[in-house]
């Protein structure tokens, strides 16, 4: 997870604008064998409720996982 780029690189951005602290923060590891044989679309839903659940966001309904 990476936070605090979006000050140095704005969104839709390609120039880098000044010094700022980012933070990368390595999570869990997800082993390959616990999604062996899972739907893509599904994994893609369990990883990003690991990631918002790390970043301290509530869960969203998997319909607007989906249009996200």
């Amino acid at each position: 997870m990476i936070e605090g780029t979006a000050r140095a690189l704005p969104k839709r951005g390609f120039v880098l604008r000044g010094r700022h602290p980012i933070r990368v923060r390595v999570l869990q590891e997800i082993p390959p064998e616990s999604f062996a044989g899972t739907d893509p679309v599904d994994l893609a839903s369990q990883v990003r409720s690991q990631i918002a659940a790390a970043l301290g966001e509530p869960e969203r309904p998997a319909a607007q996982q989906a249009t996200a």
